[in-house]
């Protein structure tokens, strides 16, 4: 589906574009059993590894490729073409929504609009209320081609059309989950999101990129008990301490020849001794990632096999990954289940020079 709309700037703002016009390319997405599935559990798992709601936010072709393979090997079989074919990260920024829920659920685009430097998409979930049958559990999302803007505001609302009640109608849905991205905002998946860092903006051929990684929260959830998103004031992660290093995070960087690297260095899954610990990371207390040795915090590229002797621009993002568990899913401690998904920070781009 495209939707085209003509957009008129503000007089007298800042930034203020041109009247243009644009178009919003979607593509919706499913993974879910079949009744006589071998696996019916493939939806549940594919919510472990991806998260159970959230919004992706991807600016380059780095990470599409990445969350791409990660869709697709967690169940979804792709259509043949859509309408985000090839597309140019250079003026488009892709946008998926998710959720793990039910199969009755279902995406909508409610209404867009984009004046000046900001782009607002209010979005839909339909759910059905079943009272015959259990619910057929369906990790289900919808992802939007738009116009890259300096920033981007996203909201979904939840009604049930089918079973009355308060909220029977897309004009009386109530508002679950909204929250802002502007150019330096990576994914936000149950309320965590990731952000790197570095006091480099030019480096030397050769010389090292050292990096921080940080992982906060935002309170986009606005209700307590929600089909969409749950409202909670924070989500465990692991502390990243290991005896050997706890591989939970990585670096896809693409180097000015337009190579992309996935650096992360080999998993390391058996907690023989020093397993990691859940720690709780809220909008007030963000944790930044541990490195392999005790007592630094900053990750070393050149460690993980990056040489930076071409020169030119190096685009980095970082990617956090944790296997949570969806079904039966036990409390570690102050009530929050340990968290679960695949989670891209925001991009820097470092310059190599003379």
């Amino acid at each position: 589906m495209s939707v085209p709309a003509a957009v008129q700037a503000a007089p007298g703002e800042s930034d203020v574009v041109p009247p243009i016009e644009y178009k919003i390319g979607q593509l919706d997405g499913k993974i879910s059993a079949e009744p006589d599935s071998p696996d019916p559990s493939v939806s549940a798992k594919a919510a472990a590894k991806l998260g159970t709601n959230g919004v992706w936010i991807v600016r380059n072709s780095a990470r599409w490729d990445q969350l791409y393979a990660a869709l697709t090997e967690s169940g979804w079989t792709p259509p043949k073409t859509s309408e985000l074919d090839k597309i140019d990260f250079s003026s488009t920024t892709l946008v998926g929504v998710f959720c793990y829920a039910d199969l009755g659920q279902k995406f909508s685009l409610r209404k867009h609009k984009l004046a000046n430097i900001t782009l607002e998409l209010d979005l839909l979930m339909s759910y059905v209320i079943f009272k015959s049958h259990a619910p057929h559990p369906s990790f289900q999302f919808t992802l939007f081609a738009v116009p890259r803007t300096k920033q981007l505001k996203v909201s979904v609302s939840t009604y049930h059309p089918h079973n009355g009640g308060k909220y029977e109608t897309p004009e009386t849905a109530a508002l679950e989950w909204q929250a802002e991205f502007g150019e330096d905002s990576g994914d936000v998946i149950e309320g965590l999101t990731g952000k790197i860092s570095s006091s480099q903006a030019k480096i030397a051929p050769g010389q090292d990129i050292s990096l921080l990684f940080e992982l906060g929260y935002r309170e986009a959830a606005q209700v307590p008990d929600g089909r969409f998103a749950t409202k909670a004031a924070g989500v465990q992660v692991w502390d990243g301490k290991y005896s050997e290093g706890y591989r939970n995070h990585a670096f896809l960087v693409t180097t000015p020849d337009g190579q992309t690297r996935w650096l992360r260095p080999e998993v390391q899954d058996k907690w023989d001794k020093n397993a990691p610990h859940p720690v709780r990371v809220t909008a007030a207390k963000p944790y930044a990632l541990p490195n392999w040795a005790e007592g630094s915090r900053h990750k070393s590229l050149k460690e993980l096999g990056l040489d930076t002797a071409q020169p030119g621009k190096y685009v980095i993002t970082g990617v956090y990954m944790e296997l949570g568990r969806v079904d039966d899913k036990p409390p570690l401690r102050d009530g929050a289940a340990l968290w679960g998904g695949n989670l891209a920070t925001n991009t820097l781009i470092i310059e190599v020079a003379p």
